[in-house]
Parts: C-alpha cells; sequence; structure tokens
C-alpha cells in the first residue's frame, strides 16, 4: 500500500526527533511516516516517543493518483485498441458499400 503502510514497527526504535521525522509519506512528503509525542512517563515534560502516525488523505495524493491511474490505464488499452481493431472482423454491411453495391428498391 503506497499511501497507507501498515505499521511496521519501525518508529519505535527511534530516538531522535530528526530521525523519528526523517521518514516521509510515498505520495506527500509533507506528512511523516512516524510522529512524535510527550512520553507519558517523562518527569520533566522534555522526553518524546516517536510512534506510527496514521497517514491523512489529502487532495494532492488524490490527484497523484488519479494521474498515475489514468496513464497506467493508457497504457493497457492502447494495445488492446490495436488488437480489437486486427481481429475484428469487417460487418456485411461496410462491404457492400465498399463494393459499390446498392440495393434497388
Amino acid at each position: 500500500d503506497l499511501q497507507g503502510p501498515t505499521d511496521d514497527g519501525s518508529c519505535e526504535a527511534l530516538r531522535t526527533p530528526s530521525t523519528c521525522l526523517a521518514r516521509k509519506s510515498f505520495l506527500d512528503s509533507s506528512q511523516s511516516y512516524c510522529q512524535l509525542s510527550l512520553s507519558p512517563s517523562s518527569n520533566d515534560g522534555q522526553e518524546f516517543v516517536c510512534s506510527y502516525h496514521d497517514p491523512t488523505f489529502t487532495l494532492l495524493m488524490m490527484l497523484y493518483i488519479a494521474v498515475i491511474v489514468s496513464v497506467i490505464t493508457a497504457l493497457f488499452l492502447c494495445p488492446v485498441d490495436v488488437i480489437f481493431e486486427i481481429l475484428c472482423a469487417p460487418l456485411v454491411d461496410e462491404e457492400k458499400v465498399k463494393a459499390g453495391w446498392t440495393e434497388m428498391g
């Protein structure tokens, strides 16, 4: 999962604020994978704990996903359209028009 990866446990091992906030989201570099929070066991209020941060879905992410999906869809549809054009049998009416056949009525 690109945007919402599961917690792999790597955040708890990080001890400094810079290392905790260094890993960023794949689709939005303004969001960190980990977050800093005040440790509940801190007596002086200066001890922080690094923990996993659930990513929030933003408009920028939706735009990136839409572009990626559009490009991948186009890459698959173009060859499929060519294959169908090659394999498509001509219709009888089209052949009649090409041959100059007209219905007398």
